[in-house]
């Protein structure tokens, strides 16, 4: 490609990314229909068998101290089915794999051109709207990836291909955590 010629839209990185949010934010919809549907089942089977069957009154036992439930940490399960789907999503830009120690998804540049592009607007040689683009995505997806997996405190990190041991970029539950480009 020259350096004339514009990629479209659809092939650029961003867009293959928020592809990603609105397909995990279908499955999140999807989980919690199934979820309400067998809520409200048992609910019907309870109130049948109150119908049916009137208990005996007990005298009311002395209230028990109120136990605060944790929230319920994401299952194995639902957390592989979303570094699945983030590895499929990124694939042509970067890898994704799961830190347990940042309890976040790290996605690593490894496309040559995503590479070249990042390090173009690291040095200010390109226009930032791409970088506030990736940056609308990566707040919209770790909202989706929050959703999906309970835990709000569930973080998306971009990783510097320059350094990957450093980060450009972190989310969480719709907010920027660190953004390497932010103006000072």
């Amino acid at each position: 490609m020259t350096n004339n010629q514009k990629k479209p839209f659809y092939k650029k990185w961003w867009v293959i990314a928020l592809a990603v949010v609105m397909v995990a934010g279908a499955f999140n919809d999807d989980e919690e229909v199934t979820e309400e549907m067998q809520a409200q089942e048992v609910v019907e089977a309870e109130v049948i068998e109150v119908i049916e069957e009137p208990e005996e009154i007990e005298e009311e036992p002395e209230p028990e101290e109120e136990v605060i439930e944790e929230p319920e940490e994401p299952t194995e399960q639902i957390m592989d089915v979303l570094l699945a789907d983030m590895q499929e999503s990124f694939e042509d830009v970067g890898t994704v794999h799961f830190d347990d120690d940042l309890n976040g998804f790290v996605v690593t540049p490894t496309s040559s051109e995503f590479e070249a592009e990042l390090t173009l607007i690291v040095n200010g040689l390109a226009p930032k709207d791409d970088w506030i683009s990736l940056t609308e995505t990566f707040k919209t997806l770790s909202v989706t990836l929050s959703e999906a997996s309970g835990d709000a405190a569930l973080t998306l990190w971009l990783a510097n291909p320059a350094n990957p041991g450093h980060t450009l970029l972190t989310a969480m539950n719709g907010h920027i955590l660190y953004d390497a480009l932010a103006d000072e």
